[in-house]
């Protein structure tokens, strides 16, 4: 049952009073409106600064202004309709101001309105569900109005170009969802504005500006780089990926729960390694959307604030689906807490609300989460039904090297110039694909000076100016190996070594 359907049932059932929050209010009252009126309900409006308003009709000069006012008609048309048929709506607008002031007088007159009603009236609360409810309504229904649908979105294209075909509208209404109804038409107005035609590539970027600005610049929409053909190696990662990109597709199948559909990966390893560039390749291959949090603007000195910026974002994220929500470097988003005295318990309640959200989340999001050290991590995260799989990613094995240096030296055209060689090869052992492809930009600039031709000695040369992280991480390196043997899935199908041959490696590149 979806956010409308639940309205719906609280209208026909005559809930006395029920709070329904979302972005957009505006397409919210809206459907409010059309859903009391189907349902023959007779419907009042309130607002700050309309006052009381009955749609269809003109607002005479002495409407009533004052909410208090209006709470008092409200419960005076219930001894009034004791023997009527007629059932009424009443819709607060815009009602958060009136909620956060905590006003006594108005929360107990909203209390007497749930109290007293005989089944011949019922009150909507609209609002952004952005607010705490006060401690007198916290038994009241609260619907949260995910986002806008497809379809009204489709049909705002279509008014605007009226040469767009109806699936081609369907194809740019996708670039808009997660948007409230008055984002979508200042974004479309602006395309207009500007191109003289909905351009699919300036709504994606306003979409994403529109998204970063609404949550603080804690959600950011990123355009991927590339998809799973572009990442050398990790066979058994990207086999594993490929077979459940047609269940992340498929519609929801009727009396199904969660497990149709994939969850989420925690992609850990050392540094360098490509677990960044997975997630982005992962949103390239399924042709999703790809949302990422910004741990730098998580976290407020306001009590209470970090976790309802978790919750709004991770909120915002779902109305997004489907996407990929990308949490990179999780250890330092929501780190192993260390005790509650040290951070007033901020750490362990964050960890709260994004379990909760594991748990409960819809559909159409699946999380890719990245850590360096999965020891630092909480070990609840882990618990499997949270995500699908744990991977590690290690250090590429000589045929994955060869895979990736391939792939580099054709990502910057330059495949032709060099030929790979075993000795290449070999000189990259405990290279991650960070030192990989820094090794082929210096190649780069070697090239283009280089007047009388290159040589293989040359890149040889630069491989061995460069001194891989394997040297410093090593014993970590192997601490995680060991950890992984037992406990979590390899991302390639190639053995891992024992790390001997890296650090003597490393040891001879230091010299």
């Amino acid at each position: 049952m979806n956010s409308l359907e639940k309205i719906d049932l609280l209208i026909r059932s005559i809930c006395p009073l029920f709070y329904v929050g979302g972005p957009d209010t505006r397409f919210l009252l809206q459907r409010c409106m059309d859903l009391g009126q189907r349902n023959g309900l007779e419907v009042f409006i309130f607002n700050l600064c309309e006052g009381m308003q009955v749609p269809g009709k003109t607002s005479s000069k002495d409407r009533i202004l004052d909410p208090l006012t209006f709470a008092d008609l409200i419960l005076k048309k219930n001894n009034e309709m004791a023997s009527a048929k007629k059932r009424t709506l009443f819709i607060f607008e815009h009602v958060d101001p009136l909620l956060e002031n905590q006003d006594p007088m108005f929360i107990t007159r909203l209390r007497l309105i749930n109290d007293r009603s005989r089944n011949r009236y019922s009150v909507i609360l609209l609002g952004s569900g952005r607010i705490d409810m006060p401690e007198m309504l916290r038994d009241i229904p609260v619907v949260q109005y995910a986002g806008l649908e497809m379809g009204p979105i489709t049909q705002l294209l279509l008014e605007a170009n009226q040469a767009l075909s109806e699936k081609e509208a369907t194809e740019l209404a996708f670039s808009l969802r997660g948007l409230s109804l008055s984002e979508c038409e200042n974004i479309v107005a602006l395309s207009l504005a500007k191109y003289g035609d909905i351009e699919r590539r300036f709504i994606k970027t306003q979409r994403a500006k529109a998204v970063s600005g609404r949550t603080g610049g804690l959600l950011q929409i990123v355009e991927p780089s590339g998809d799973l053909t572009d990442v050398g190696g990790l066979k058994l990662l990207k086999d594993w990926l490929i077979k459940r990109k047609s269940y992340f597709d498929r519609a929801p199948l009727p009396n199904t729960h969660y497990g149709i559909c994939p969850r989420g990966i925690i992609l850990t390893g050392p540094p360098g390694c490509g677990k960044s560039f997975v997630a982005e390749a992962i949103a390239g291959t399924w042709n999703t959307t790809l949302v990422k949090i910004n741990n730098s603007a998580l976290f407020s000195s306001l009590v209470g604030a970090t976790e309802k910026r978790i919750k709004e974002a991770l909120d915002t994220a779902q109305a997004l689906s489907p996407c990929v929500l990308w949490i990179d470097e999780l250890e330092k988003l929501l780190p192993r807490p260390g005790g509650a005295e040290s951070d007033g318990g901020v750490l362990f309640r964050a960890v709260g609300v994004f379990l909760e959200f594991l748990q409960s989340k819809r559909e159409g999001v699946f999380v890719c989460a990245t850590s360096n050290s999965i020891f630092q991590l909480p070990p609840e995260l882990m618990r499997p039904g949270r995500f699908d799989a744990v991977f590690f990613i290690d250090l590429p094995q000589p045929e994955e090297r060869k895979e990736i240096l391939e792939i580099l030296l054709e990502k910057y055209g330059i495949s032709e110039a060099v030929e790979i060689t075993w000795p290449l090869i070999e000189a990259t052992e405990g290279f991650s694909c960070a030192e990989l492809e820094q090794a082929v930009l210096e190649l780069l600039y070697e090239i283009e000076d280089a007047p009388n031709g290159f040589s293989e000695l040359s890149f040889l040369r630069i491989i061995k100016g460069i001194i891989p992280l394997a040297f410093t991480l090593g014993d970590e390196i192997q601490r995680i190996r060991a950890f992984s043997k037992v406990r979590l899935r390899p991302a390639s199908g190639c053995n891992n070594p024992s790390g001997k041959k890296e650090a003597l490696l490393c040891r001879t590149l230091r010299k």
